[in-house]
């Protein structure tokens, strides 16, 4: 056995609100919470946002290039020479002996005077996708609005007696 039971719908109150309960009383407040609280409208406005990172990224192709390199290598010097004999015939050697660190940095710049156009073309492809993401958003925006006012005005519009109960 299957019981459907369907609750009385808000019925809009005499100074033009609708219901008592948590929602919007008003279609402004239903528009307000449908405009800030909805998913899709949220993500859209992430995805916006995230296309909109592509611009400066595209814009560095125009900005300088800088490097840098070090190095720092130890050098051990153990020498020993022959300088010559003695009067007895014995072989006279010197040694020495030490270490020296040596270490050296370089710093390049380099800018880019002509790529072929391809900065700028990255720059308007880039730009262009940041005006078709926002052209989603709109479209996002209108449609998520009119959702809301086309749930609110259904709810006022629904008659007071449609309570009913069925039993199968």
């Amino acid at each position: 056995m299957m019981a459907l039971s369907v609750m009385p719908a808000a019925e809009p109150a005499p100074n033009g609100r609708v219901g008592t309960g948590a929602g919007a009383g008003t279609i402004e407040g239903a528009l307000v919470l449908a405009y800030r609280n909805n998913p899709q409208l949220n993500a859209q406005r992430s995805a916006t946002r995230a296309t909109d990172e592509n611009v400066p990224t595209a814009l560095a192709g125009y900005r300088p290039r800088v490097t840098g390199t070090s190095s720092l290598t130890e050098q051990y010097l153990d020498n020993l020479t022959k300088t010559g004999t003695t009067p007895g015939g014995a072989a006279v050697y010197n040694q020495s002996q030490g270490a020296a660190a040596v270490s050296s940095f370089g710093l390049t710049t380099t800018q880019t005077l002509f790529n072929g156009f391809q900065t700028a073309n990255r720059t308007r492809q880039a730009e262009g996708q940041v005006s078709s993401a926002r052209e989603v958003l709109r479209t996002t925006e209108q449609n998520t609005l009119l959702n809301a006012a086309t749930a609110y005005m259904n709810l006022c519009r629904r008659p007071p007696s449609s309570n009913f109960s069925a039993a199968t």
